[in-house]
């Protein structure tokens, strides 16, 4: 049981990946969902739902078209130093 389980370590420890994250997870969409720090869950009304609660489409007279853009460029530094752990 002990060399199954020191197996299994060690090829759960062998088969990592490297985290990422999307922009649009890390901050959200549209401004209002940014300013409130990701608690839209329950509040939104526009065509931000889409990305929050699907549910809450259903809630939304007419028509709305809703266009976004966001660009980040997420960096990480040490003393001021580029780390370049984030290179493309």
């Amino acid at each position: 049981m002990k060399k199954a389980s020191l197996c299994a370590i060690v090829l759960l420890c062998g088969t990592s990946v490297v985290a990422s994250a999307n922009p649009l997870d890390m901050f959200g969409s549209g401004a209002r969902g940014a300013s409130m720090a990701g608690a839209q869950t329950a509040a939104t009304n526009d065509a931000s739902a889409n990305f929050y609660n699907p549910a809450l489409l259903a809630t939304i007279d007419g028509t709305e078209i809703d266009i976004e853009y966001r660009y980040a460029v997420p960096r990480l530094r040490l003393n001021g130093k580029d780390l370049g752990v984030d290179v493309a």
